[in-house]
């Protein structure tokens, strides 16, 4: 990728979506409230959102990098 500032703003999207998902790992035992379940299949969800639309405008980059 060419785009130095783009690869950056993915890398941080990336380390992001990561967090997410360390802050939910694990921690189910210690919740006993429904709200903290529901809260942290948000928090999977929108990691894996991340991650899928990382994947989709890294593509996009590519394809339009080897058109020229």
């Amino acid at each position: 990728m060419k785009n130095g500032g783009c690869e950056m703003h993915l890398m941080d999207a990336l380390d992001a979506a990561d967090r997410l998902l360390e802050l939910t790992n694990g921690r189910t035992d210690a919740c006993d409230h429904d709200d903290c379940m529901v809260l942290d299949g948000i928090m999977r969800d929108c990691a894996m959102k991340i991650r899928r639309s990382v994947a989709v405008v890294e593509r996009q980059v590519l394809e339009t990098e080897n058109h020229h």
